[in-house]
C-alpha cells in the first residue's frame, strides 16, 4: 500500500533541516514572523512545492528549481538532510582523529 505524503511532514523535514544546519527548527516556518537569514522556507505554488533558501540582506532562492509533489520535495529535504549529518560527523571524526 502506497503511504500518502501529508503537507505536516513536509513541513517537520524543513525543521529538522534547518535544526541540522544550526538553525532553530521553526526559523522559517513561524507565522507573520520573519524567517532568520540562511534558514530554510517552504513555498507552495503551482500546485506544488518548493523549498527556499532565506537570504541575509533579504529575499529568498529555491534550492532545487520547479515546484515539486509533496513526495518528491520530502524525499530532497530528507537527502540533503543526511548529506549535512554525514558531513558533520566526517568534519567531527577528522577533528578527533587530528587531535590523537
Amino acid at each position: 500500500m502506497n503511504k500518502r505524503t501529508t503537507i505536516a511532514q513536509v513541513v517537520l523535514a524543513v525543521r529538522h533541516l534547518n535544526s541540522a544546519m544550526g538553525y532553530p527548527e521553526d526559523a522559517g516556518s513561524a507565522i507573520g514572523s520573519n524567517p532568520v537569514p540562511g534558514s530554510f522556507i517552504l513555498q507552495g505554488a503551482y500546485g506544488g512545492w518548493q523549498l527556499q533558501r532565506v537570504y541575509p540582506l533579504g529575499g529568498v532562492a529555491a534550492v532545487f528549481s520547479g515546484y515539486r509533489s509533496k513526495r518528491e520535495i520530502l524525499d530532497l529535504i530528507e537527502a540533503m538532510r543526511s548529506g549535512v549529518i554525514a558531513h558533520a560527523s566526517k568534519v567531527a571524526f577528522d577533528r578527533q582523529d587530528a587531535t590523537v
